[in-house]
């Protein structure tokens, strides 16, 4: 689309990174797949693992929203972005 006088305006401004025509999280996944599949040496079935891998997370981010990621990370590895929070009793709500 052109903006005033010609110039482009850019729709998405908050889309995710891409490569080429996937996503930059599907192409991560089929890499570290195969780069652990060439370190065992088992090129070819880190190659035919990886995008197997990357289609069942890009099933179970379309069904859970793209950030399930971060969620399961939090969860299961104790990867949370807040270290130390106060004891509830002394919090308050600050809006």
């Amino acid at each position: 689309m052109a903006g005033p006088a010609g110039i482009r305006v850019p729709h998405g401004l908050d889309d995710p990174p891409r490569f080429l025509l996937w996503s930059a999280d599907l192409v991560f996944i089929a890499l570290v797949v195969l780069f652990i599949g060439a370190l065992l040496e088992r090129t070819v079935a880190g190659a035919a693992a990886g995008p197997v891998c990357a289609f069942f997370w890009h099933r179970l981010t379309a069904a859970r929203g793209k950030h399930c990621g971060l969620a399961l990370s939090y969860w299961h590895l104790n990867l949370s972005p807040v270290r130390r929070l106060w004891p509830s009793s002394c919090r308050r709500f600050i809006g």
